[in-house]
């Protein structure tokens, strides 16, 4: 398996981990259950053929290289999140460019009866 088997869902994963220091909370708050956290926590480190989190019975921790895997997988989901503002910066409903067009012969009576309404109930959004 390559690393485009790793997902955005499996960095969540890593870093709820990280934060809670516990796969019981982390699964919790990440709606899964516990068993489908850890298999992926357990494929990431596969993946990466080094162990993120030192377990016990009682405890995780991180180790000094899942340190440094944390951090990179912060970093990718906060541009992930970066992403995921640009492209919906436009998005909104009925947000946007709007053209309207129509036939010459219909557009001088068509038109003036049209444009005023939509201009007031979307002047909000920005139409003009």
């Amino acid at each position: 398996m390559s690393l485009s088997w790793l997902t955005i869902r499996d960095l969540e994963y890593v870093v709820a981990v990280a934060q809670t220091l516990h796969f019981g909370k982390a699964a919790q708050a990440c709606r899964v259950s516990q068993p489908a956290l850890s298999a992926q926590i357990k494929k990431v480190e596969d993946l990466l053929g080094l162990r993120i989190f030192e377990r016990t019975n009682r405890r995780v921790s991180i180790g000094d290289k899942g340190k440094a895997i944390v951090e990179q997988a912060n970093r990718i989901l906060e541009e992930v999140n970066r992403l995921s503002e640009l492209g919906g910066e436009d998005t909104a409903p009925l947000s946007g460019t709007l053209r309207l067009g129509c036939i010459a012969t219909l557009g001088p009576y068509l038109m003036p009866h049209l444009l005023p309404g939509l201009r007031k109930r979307f002047r909000k959004r920005g139409f003009s």
